[in-house]
């Protein structure tokens, strides 16, 4: 993209998070839900721990489905939509892919969909296992066993909203994702790969 933008690192930027290189400022280049409301409340507290704006979710975060596979082979990857939860999917689909690992015969007579709810499982259970609770709490307010949560959760921001608010080591200096295009930070990928 640096090529293609001439060396200008601000233009490959643009071009690179879907700005087209037109000019656009971040606003512009950002969708949101359409709420444009300035009486916005967050749906919960610690909102603006995970996310880096106190708006609604961006349509790449709140569309971005973990059940979307780029074909029907069972190691297939998940397909990104949209720029920003590319981190998530990373920690999805490394799990997916460990679930399929030579050898567990078990393993691959199960469903794609039981699959991602294991890998799922696993992510949710690191949060726990540092905790003295057992339970999912939801970004609906709802509080969910492991089992559960893995079984509801199928898009990108409902498993960051899930782990960020089981868990006891939210980081108050910054948010978890990060920056005008909402990007993952590695708060967040340490999360999600450790607990």
């Amino acid at each position: 993209l640096l090529e293609a933008a001439g060396g200008d690192v601000n233009l490959a930027l643009e071009l690179g998070f879907g700005g087209g290189g037109g000019g656009e400022d971040d606003a512009a280049m950002m969708t949101t839900n359409n709420d444009t409301s300035t009486t916005w409340t967050p749906p919960y507290d610690q909102y603006s721990l995970i996310w880096p704006e106190a708006t609604p979710l961006t349509d790449a975060w709140k569309e971005q489905r973990l059940d979307a596979f780029g074909s029907e082979a069972l190691d297939a990857g998940l397909v990104q939509t949209a720029n920003g939860p590319c981190g998530v999917l990373a920690v999805v689909q490394a799990e997916l892919w460990r679930l399929l690992q030579p050898g567990d015969a078990a393993q691959k007579s199960l469903s794609r969909e039981e699959l991602l709810t294991q890998a799922i499982a696993r992510i949710l259970q690191r949060v726990v296992d540092q905790k003295d609770s057992a339970v999912i709490s939801m970004g609906d307010h709802s509080q969910l066993t492991v089992t559960q949560a893995a079984q509801t959760i199928r898009t990108a921001s409902g498993l960051v909203e899930a782990v960020a608010l089981t868990t006891d080591h939210l980081p108050a200096a910054s948010s978890l994702v990060e920056g005008p295009h909402w990007l993952c930070s590695s708060n967040l990928m340490c999360l999600l790969l450790r607990g």
